[in-house]
């Protein structure tokens, strides 16, 4: 009995994506598609090819890659369409919209490939991951533990389960989850990572240290582990590391809750000389909260890429930083520089209170920054630059107020975009 070619090749792209050779096993599958457009099974495995890439670093933030997995996420369809009924197709379009950022529509194609397929634990692992994005922790735990159930030694599920667990609040449990998935697969880069942070949310950060680079040395590509190695590095600053556990509170918190905090400081702010009039014995503290207010809210800004800049000087660390997070570091330092400068100049000219507003506006243009570098689009990147831009030519038009609630603007509004638009 002949055997058909395409079953032959198809089964080639499964081991050449089982060994993480992403490129040659999409390869392998056009030729399928080239004779069989409405294959099924090929259709969502090349999903899964263009969604997973070795490309790393700033490669793996290049147009072409988002093009990527805007085809990744056409070929899922394409599955459903030629089978509505197969789980694959729904896992590859929740893999393809989980790596988009798009986690609402990863948990829905997720939902559904569960309920075609109750008993693969892959599915509940991008389902509890893109919940775990989401902020919705005992969601993500809940499905977690459904993935286990269904495969008690499921690495994923293991790790996602960690990585709730230390959400809620967990940490030793979480530790102890990850250990197990280790004495199982100490070969597990995820479960290496998911130490790591459980250790770096404790303030544990030379334990984690040690874990993000185990991670990292098994699996070059972690973006999890080099963004928490580089969080751990700069935890060794006592500033970073106070305002780093703050950072983890606030991500503890429910995200309309964490945004509704944020808005409550300010208006706090606002109004605190109304507060001073009803209680009286806060007046001669008023102008000290503010300046602690200002201080604290730029800081949480501008702390982390001011610390790459230092990081560019660590043996290991230099190697963490993509081309986005240089930019960012080399534009708060000379900001910062022009800063002191602008204070150093106000001092010996005996103007000290012009020194002090020329560091604050460098300041702020620093937040500037950050706010537009870290939009998560092109054209988000380009408005929030605009905005900027416009806000921060206002002080030499005598339009002081207008730029102080401008900066207040972009400063709130920008987390609001980056949270609410993290899909392309």
């Amino acid at each position: 009995m002949s055997v058909d070619p395409s079953e032959t090749i198809l089964r080639r792209a499964s081991m050449l994506l089982e060994q993480r050779r992403y490129s040659a096993a999409q390869a392998e599958l056009r030729k399928v598609l080239a004779d069989y457009p409405e294959h099924t099974y090929a259709h969502a495995l090349l999903s899964l090819a263009l969604a997973q890439d070795e490309r790393v670093g700033d490669a793996a933030r290049s147009p072409e890659h988002m093009e990527q997995l805007v085809d990744a996420t056409r070929h899922a369809e394409l599955a459903i369409a030629s089978d509505p009924n197969d789980s694959l197709g729904f896992y590859a379009l929740a893999f393809a919209r989980h790596q988009r950022r798009d986690f609402p529509a990863s948990i829905q194609a997720g939902r559904t490939a569960i309920a075609l397929d109750p008993y693969d634990a892959d599915s509940y692992a991008i389902v509890s991951s893109s919940m775990l994005q989401s902020r919705q922790y005992a969601d993500a735990l809940e499905i977690a533990e459904q993935g286990l159930k269904v495969d008690p030694e499921h690495g994923s599920c293991t790790n996602l389960r960690s990585l709730s667990l230390e959400r809620l609040g967990r940490g030793g449990d979480a530790i102890d989850a990850a250990n197990a998935q280790l004495k199982r697969n100490p070969g597990d880069a995820g479960a290496h990572a998911a130490v790591a942070y459980a250790h770096l949310n404790r303030g544990e950060y030379k334990q984690a240290q040690v874990s993000f680079r185990e991670a990292l040395r098994l699996d070059p590509t972690n973006e999890f582990a080099r963004m928490g190695m580089i969080e751990a590095i700069n935890s060794g600053n006592f500033l970073y590391r106070t305002l780093h556990r703050y950072f983890v509170w606030i991500g503890r918190l429910d995200q309309r809750m964490a945004f509704g905090l944020m808005i409550g400081f300010y208006l706090l702010i606002n109004n605190i000389d109304r507060i001073a009039e009803a209680a009286p014995f806060i007046q001669p503290y008023t102008q000290a909260i503010i300046l602690a207010y200002i201080v604290f809210a730029l800081s949480t800004w501008i702390a982390s890429p001011l610390m790459n800049t230092a990081l560019r000087l660590h043996p290991f660390g230099r190697h963490l930083l993509n081309g986005k997070e240089r930019l960012t570091s080399n534009l708060i330092a000379g900001l910062l520089t022009i800063g002191l400068l602008c204070l150093i100049g106000g001092w010996f000219a005996s103007e000290l209170s012009l020194g002090m507003a020329g560091l604050v506006y460098c300041l702020v243009l620093s937040v500037f920054v950050v706010a537009t570098l870290n939009m998560p689009t092109k054209g988000l990147r380009l408005g929030v630059g605009v905005a900027s831009v416009v806000v921060a030519i206002l002080p030499f038009f005598g339009q002081l107020q207008y730029f102080i609630f401008g900066s207040l603007a972009i400063q709130i509004g920008s987390q609001i975009l980056a949270a609410r638009n993290r899909s392309f």
